[in-house]
């Protein structure tokens, strides 16, 4: 997988397509850091570590940049706006074949991620 850094510090884990970084992401994963992937399911898995930065969990910012970068890492990164979901990673399948993918009920709701807006830190 990679790791990004927001400018406040906060940590981004992208486990890219055809890895096992599903299971890598949930082992590192705490209840409070917020799972992201893009809607449908076609596309990377993000973790931003809020668990390790707690006063910037609600950060717009934050939230925008691991949004953008699933939308980088998809299927859809040609698209200008890609729906994301996200959810803490406690609603997050375990095992089975839904394994590394979000409860869709379980979502705190959607974020447009922007492919272009991270270009530059992931070339």
């Amino acid at each position: 997988g990679l790791i990004f850094y927001t400018p406040l510090g906060v940590p981004i884990l992208v486990g890219t397509q055809g890895s096992h970084s599903d299971e890598t992401l949930r082992q590192v994963s705490q209840g409070m850091d917020l799972w992201f992937q893009v809607e449908g399911y076609c596309g990377s898995r993000v973790l931003l570590r809020t668990s390790l930065m707690r006063s910037l969990k609600g950060s717009k910012y934050c939230t925008q940049m691991a949004a953008d970068l699933a939308a980088h890492y998809s299927d859809s990164r040609w698209e200008s706006n890609v729906p994301i979901m996200y959810t803490d990673s406690r609603h997050v399948a375990k095992r089975g074949s839904k394994s590394g993918q979000m409860k869709k009920r379980k979502s705190f709701g959607r974020i447009i991620g922007h492919p272009d807006a991270v270009s530059k830190i992931t070339n």
